[in-house]
């Protein structure tokens, strides 16, 4: 467990550690030690935003209450 938890950590870190040329979304938490751990990259053109099911892949795929599979669109020109 130990090392799983490490290797997410490790993840994390090595992602915020990448240069982010487009625009992107972050996350935010209730724990201000967790936000903006996770980013997303905008892709040009249209972005789909919602939660992953099996019959449908969302570009930035969403998790939490509230949220449908096919959220909202995020166009980027």
């Amino acid at each position: 467990m130990l090392a799983k938890t490490k290797a997410i950590v490790q993840t994390n870190v090595e992602e915020k550690k990448k240069v982010i040329k487009n625009p992107y979304l972050s996350n935010i938490n209730q724990d201000s030690t967790m936000s903006g751990m996770i980013n997303r990259e905008l892709n040009p053109g249209s972005n789909l935003v919602g939660k992953e099911t099996p019959e449908f892949r969302p570009t930035i795929p969403v998790k939490g209450a509230g949220l449908a599979s096919k959220h909202c669109t995020i166009e980027y020109n």
